[in-house]
């Protein structure tokens, strides 16, 4: 549910980022900050001239209401480009040419909206990066620059706001700044914190499926590997014993032949269920080995009490009664089992001890199957049921 709650969220940014861009993780991060920017701006630029209209500056209102177009612009460069490093550049001129715009019909350097040229810097480097950042805080530092000179040679400049306008614009320009950037800086930090969390869980997903076997349930034969291997050196050091279980489904083929592979698939996480339900402790590990076969790591387990779990994992799977209609002389499914123990050490090897276990395996099924075999009794055959 987490991770199906969080892709809904972060999926409705994604939806709004062109194809290409989504498979390319360089980009991707850049494009749902410019996305979110973009459904901000859509909001809140009518705003923007709502304020002004209501403030009796028509000019101005047509001003944002033109800004609003410009960021149509934007989207559609970012869109048909699949660059977001340009739609980001393009969105610095954006924001520029709106500030200019009002500030030459609201007052030139006495312009309320004159605060607003610092959120410029903040976008460009949010969007396009510290490069375009510089490019675009020197094009604003020399506009404002222009603005002041204006001033100096009393160049008339229109102002179409009010004395009361212009106080109150001043007043809530400041505070309409930083809010307006700790809005956006917090959605694109919310956004990247959901896909963060996103992206964890899919690789985690990823990896359980990357270890898992996807019919039974089971762990996989890379999974098994690693984890024996570890069991090894663990056990080399506690100088623990450590057994293993080898066991194969009888006349499998067979199995499959007479009531089809579907039959064989139920057949399959039949027995992995059995054998999983047989395997109590929280230590022992279970894995499909490949094909019918299937392995059993039991740490801390010497020879007697190996012995006695492979036993048991053979009547746990003939108690099923999973019907077998060519198996002789058991009208069921049956498994045949090979069991090994060993002491670890540095000079043994955990390849050796598995061969041992296949050694016992194979004499189970030499043996008449439906047998288990410990790795050092391979010619002691136990029938009991």
């Amino acid at each position: 549910m987490g991770l199906q709650h969080s892709y809904r969220l972060t999926g409705l940014v994604d939806r709004l980022i062109p194809p290409a861009v989504r498979t390319d993780q360089a980009k991707l991060h850049t494009a749902r900050r410019l996305v979110v920017f973009h459904l901000a701006m859509f909001i809140w630029i009518p705003v923007f001239a709502l304020v002004y209209y209501a403030l009796g500056a028509p000019k101005s209102a047509l001003i944002a209401l033109g800004g609003g177009l410009g960021v149509l612009v934007c989207f559609a460069t970012f869109w048909y480009s699949e660059s977001p490093r340009l739609c980001g550049n393009v969105v610095g001129f954006t924001a520029w040419a709106l500030y200019t715009a009002l500030a030459m019909v609201t007052g030139g350097m006495h312009a309320p909206v004159l605060i607003w040229y610092a959120s410029i810097p903040v976008l460009t480097l949010l969007m396009a990066g510290p490069v375009a950042a510089s490019v675009w805080t020197s094009v604003s530092a020399f506009t404002v620059a222009g603005l002041f000179l204006l001033e100096v040679f009393h160049i008339p400049v229109t102002d179409e706001l009010t004395a009361a306008a212009h106080d109150w614009l001043r007043l809530s320009a400041v505070l309409g700044l930083l809010v307006c950037i700790y809005t956006l800086v917090w959605l694109l930090n919310n956004v990247d914190v959901r896909a963060q969390r996103v992206m964890r869980e899919i690789n985690q997903l990823l990896e359980v499926q990357a270890t898992t076997d996807g019919l039974t349930g089971c762990a996989n034969r890379r999974c098994f590997d690693l984890v024996y291997e570890v069991e090894w050196k663990r056990h080399e050091r506690t100088q623990l014993p450590l057994s293993i279980v080898m066991l194969d489904i009888d006349f499998f083929k067979k199995f499959n032949d007479a009531l089809g592979h579907l039959e064989g698939d139920r057949c399959l996480k039949a027995v992995a269920d059995a054998i999983r339900g047989a395997v109590k402790r929280p230590g022992d590990f279970v894995a499909r080995y490949g094909g019918e076969e299937f392995v059993v790591v039991l740490p801390n387990t010497g020879e007697a009490d190996a012995t006695r779990i492979g036993d048991e994992l053979r009547r746990e799977v003939k108690a099923l009664q999973i019907p077998h209609p060519d198996s002789l002389p058991n009208p069921w499914v049956t498994i045949s089992v090979g069991t090994a123990t060993a002491v670890p050490t540095r000079e043994g090897s955990h390849l050796a001890m598995l061969r041992e276990a296949d050694q016992a395996l194979y004499a189970a099924k030499t043996n008449g199957r439906d047998l288990s075999i410990h790795a050092r009794r391979v010619a002691a055959v136990s029938t009991s049921v």
